[in-house]
C-alpha cells in the first residue's frame, strides 16, 4: 500500500544536529503524497520569492500540519510532551527548515540511510 494511503503512516526524522548522539531526539510526520509535497513546497517558495512576511507562520502552520508526533527531553532528560503550539519554542529557525524539508519530501531517517549503506 502506498505510504502516504496507508492509516497510522507515519515518518521518524532525526535533525542533522543531532545525528551523532546514542538516543538522538526524533519528530515524527505523516506521510505525504507527492502532490501535496508539491503543492506545500510551491506555497513557501511563493512566500519566500514574495518577501512574505508571514514566511514564518507559513512554514510553521505546514510544520504543525505535518509534524505528528515526537520523542524529546529536556536538559534534565524529562520527556517533553507532545505539544505542537510550542514547535517554535523547541526548534531554531535552521531546525525549522530542515525538518520541514525533510518531512516534505518523505525522507528516510538516518538510522533507515545507516542500514542502506
Amino acid at each position: 500500500m502506498p505510504l502516504p494511503l496507508e492509516p497510522g503512516a507515519k515518518l521518524a526524522h532525526v535533525l542533522p544536529g543531532d545525528r551523532d548522539k546514542t538516543d538522538p531526539p526524533k519528530f515524527f510526520s505523516r506521510a505525504v503524497s507527492y502532490r501535496e509535497s508539491r503543492l506545500k513546497r510551491a506555497a513557501i517558495e511563493q512566500a519566500t520569492e514574495a518577501r512574505d512576511e508571514d514566511l514564518h507562520d507559513r512554514l510553521f502552520g505546514q510544520l504543525r500540519d505535518l509534524i505528528v508526533g515526537w520523542e524529546l527531553k529536556n536538559g534534565d532528560g524529562a520527556p517533553v510532551p507532545f505539544d505542537l503550539a510550542e514547535l517554535d519554542n523547541i526548534i531554531s529557525p535552521i531546525e525549522a527548515w530542515q525538518l520541514w524539508n525533510a518531512a516534505v519530501q518523505g525522507a528516510p531517517t538516518f538510522e533507515d540511510k545507516k542500514k542502506s549503506e
